[in-house]
């Protein structure tokens, strides 16, 4: 047992946060700038009171003893540059060595160090408010056991015992009513996490159970439209889609910022060829652009990069979608630029601009910078702020270049280049409009919500699909080109399952999709095959379309 506390004092200790470690460097630099400060006040003190060119014998030893405790706060300074982290030794020697010197200058120069003792409370309260709760009792029960020494060792506190017991009590008192509030800090932070992780799930529960009608819904639309309506007809079902693809937009923001503030997303890195990701993100903004008569372009990338292919799509599509609502009538460019050893992927608009003094405001969430009279456009503010925290889970950073009237130019930077380009987009089967190129495709969709299922193999059928459709795991063999599935089925059956279960009796790896309305990372976490697509209700057919293009291509 007293082998393995030994063990853990000399070792690093897990669960340090960045924050931690820096607050320890800064420390240590601390000790050095007081050291320099007690130097000077010693010497310009005893300049004061001891004739020319001379100095005090305790002032003597009190600068001594800083000659030789100066290399041991060097020494800790580099320790911790070097070494990182949570140490326990390093922190308790800190303790030691800090007391010691404040109490040791004190007993040679008593009468003009006695300030000094407001450092040592300092000090103490210091090492309580970097470090927790336990760290202020090592260094209180240090510094009450030093200052205890010191006054037993100067001989006139004999003649003024109420003083010295005055200065013992404030150290002990002090870093106590320190500790209370402490406790009542971290209790307070505790009850504030739980509650903004309890708001968090409610808000991805919310959102995933909104989604389901939402998606269903925007298949229906598809379906109604390819159904020979009249254009005064044709023109109501689209400003219905129009209106549910915003509320689609938002459901996907709230969830994607219940899922960062959950913190459990982590990048998963893999190569990237950014020419497919920009082209297939074009193709699903299309109509959106048509919609806003935006003429929406894209300059060829042959660049890969390595990346986190899920959180660098929703960033470049929060930025495509804030350009397409900002800049309605006018063009948006969207492409990479190499800078060194990165590339940046910037969108360009043509939109009314954003004042100087705004450009870091628009990143925070539930921001939209408006002027009195400006038209009223929808979305909650979180499109910029999303992409902004995203971009720092992957070490990226992001900008914006703006101009009033004259448009804006929002880039991500940093983005390392992957080992080889590849080739040309250009040379990259592209996706057509046309619906023909699906005419044939066998599918297999499985899908628990009804009304979703009815959606989504009308919309398939529309496509010229032969669909066969299940509540849940297929009973029996049925050949197939692709499986769409739900994740989540019911009755313990996951879409994982449902692959699985079809490509054993096939006897092959059957091309499969899953459609989640959960987040799609998790999702794919427990797929575990990086070839199967997720993607996320609700559903934008022309993601769909795009998606079984490029598998049967």
């Amino acid at each position: 047992m007293m082998r393995s506390v030994l063990a853990d004092l000399f070792h690093r200790q897990p669960g340090t946060s960045a924050e931690e470690e820096a607050s320890e460097l800064n420390q240590t630099r601390h000790r050095l700038v007081i050291l320099v400060v007690i130097s000077l006040y010693v010497f310009v003190i005893n300049s004061s009171f001891t004739p020319a060119f001379s100095i005090s014998p305790g002032a003597v030893m009190v600068l001594g003893y800083f000659a030789f405790y100066t290399p041991a706060a060097l020494a800790l300074n580099l320790a911790t540059r070097r070494w990182p982290g949570h140490y326990p030794f390093r922190r308790i020697l800190a303790i030691v060595l800090d007391s010691v010197s404040l109490g040791f200058s004190i007993v040679f120069e008593p009468l003009t160090l006695m300030p000094l003792f407001m450092v040592v409370v300092w000090v103490t309260l210091g090492y309580g408010l970097r470090f927790g709760t336990t760290y202020l009792l090592i260094a209180t029960g240090v510094t009450l056991l030093v200052s205890a020494t010191v006054f037993a060792i100067i001989p006139w506190t004999d003649q003024t015992p109420f003083f010295a017991l005055t200065i013992l009590l404030l150290i002990v008192a002090i870093p106590a009513y320190a500790r209370w509030l402490l406790n009542r800090i971290d209790a307070a932070r505790a009850e504030a996490e739980a509650a903004n992780l309890a708001k968090s799930r409610m808000l991805a529960q919310a959102s995933h159970d909104l989604r389901q009608p939402i998606h269903a819904m925007s298949l229906l639309i598809v379906s109604l439209e390819q159904s020979g309506l009249k254009p005064a007809q044709r023109e109501i079902v689209d400003r219905i889609d129009r209106s549910l693809q915003s509320v689609a937009r938002l459901f996907r923001s709230l969830l994607d910022l219940s899922t960062l503030d959950s913190g459990s997303v982590k990048p998963a890195y893999e190569v990237v060829r950014l020419g497919e990701l920009l082209e297939e993100l074009v193709l699903q903004n299309l109509q959106q652009a048509e919609w806003s008569g935006t003429d929406l372009r894209m300059v060829d990338c042959d660049a890969a990069v390595i990346a986190d292919r899920t959180l660098l799509t929703t960033m470049v599509q929060n930025l495509l979608s804030n350009a397409l609502k900002f800049a309605p009538g006018r063009a948006v460019l969207i492409g990479c630029r190499p800078r060194g050893n990165t590339i940046s992927i910037e969108v360009w608009d043509q939109g009314v601009g954003i004042a100087p003094e705004n450009h870091r405001k628009v990143f925070e969430e539930f921001v939209q910078i408006r002027q009195r009279g400006d038209r009223d456009t929808q979305g909650a503010g979180l499109g910029l702020s999303i992409v902004a925290r995203m971009a720092r889970l992957m070490q990226l950073s992001v900008t914006v270049r703006s101009e009033v009237g004259r448009g804006s130019c929002f880039a991500i930077h940093g983005l390392p280049r992957a080992a080889a380009l590849i080739e040309s987009t250009s040379q990259i089967p592209r996706p057509v409009q046309d619906w023909s190129p699906l005419v044939g495709l066998r599918v297999i969709l499985v899908e628990d919500d009804e009304d979703v299922l009815v959606a989504t193999a009308q919309l398939l059928r529309s496509w010229q699909c032969e669909v066969e459709t299940f509540l849940g795991l297929p009973a029996y063999r049925q050949d197939c080109d692709v499986i769409i599935t739900d994740f989540d089925l019911g009755g313990g059956t996951t879409g994982a399952d449902v692959i699985a279960s079809l490509r054993s009796i096939a006897g092959k790896e059957i091309p499969a999709i899953v459609i989640t309305g959960h987040d799609g990372r998790h999702t794919a976490d427990e797929i575990a095959d990086p070839r199967i697509p997720v993607l996320r209700k609700p559903l934008r057919p022309a993601e769909l379309r795009s998606t079984l293009l490029a598998i049967r291509n």
